[in-house]
């Protein structure tokens, strides 16, 4: 008679970590028990798998190091740095980008599941989704980190200058976007380049 989850990007996330073809596998250190048993109290009705009973060690320790992986690729997706994530999760930098390639095709997998039994309402959060695990950016940064040269770093820097749209960049001068920093002439064109593209493009469907 469980109630049916409250739908999240957690929810998702760790429905990814929750499949046998997620590795790494990590089980949580001694240390991070509580933290994470308490995590999953807060969060338990975004969950889409039961809690396992915490006598039963061994499925409840599999389930933390679940929570373990899902909250890494939250902080990653909420643009926190390599070396935070590494720091406060006790990750390895390889093991890092191991979990966000196979996220990305495990979620690649479900949209495609999600065509298949007809779950097409969820197909574009689960695109949204898989475009923020394989450019680590939070929400606001879709619009502009699907042009090519534009990923995490160049995207907070040009949305914190008041970018924050294909709109706005298409508004924008060369200039004015070559001396953002790690933006440069060379990216400014290709920017401005792919947005006379997509302009172009529109006109044709048209």
């Amino acid at each position: 008679n469980r109630r049916p989850p409250v739908l999240t990007d957690l929810s998702f996330l760790h429905l990814v970590c929750h499949t046998p073809d997620m590795y790494p596998n990590y089980y949580p250190r001694r240390r991070e028990i509580v933290e994470l048993s308490n995590y999953a109290i807060i969060h338990s009705e975004e969950f889409m798998v039961p809690i396992p009973d915490e006598d039963k060690n061994v499925d409840y320790e599999a389930f933390l190091g679940e929570i373990k992986r899902a909250r890494v690729l939250k902080s990653w997706n909420e643009e926190v740095s390599e070396d935070e994530i590494i720091e406060k999760h006790s990750f390895q930098s390889g093991d890092l980008f191991r979990l966000i390639s196979n996220a990305d095709w495990l979620l690649y997998a479900f949209s495609e599941l999600g065509r298949l039994l007809d779950h097409r309402d969820l197909l574009p959060r689960i695109s949204n989704l898989r475009m923020r695990i394989s450019k680590g950016v939070k929400k606001e940064l879709l619009p502009i980190i699907r042009l090519d040269g534009i990923g995490r770093v160049r995207g907070r820097i040009l949305f914190n200058a008041g970018f924050k749209t294909i709109k706005d960049l298409r508004l924008a001068s060369i200039s004015q976007l070559s001396n953002l920093p790690l933006i440069g002439l060379g990216v400014a064109r290709k920017v401005k380049a792919q947005i006379s593209d997509l302009k172009k493009g529109n006109n044709g469907r048209n």
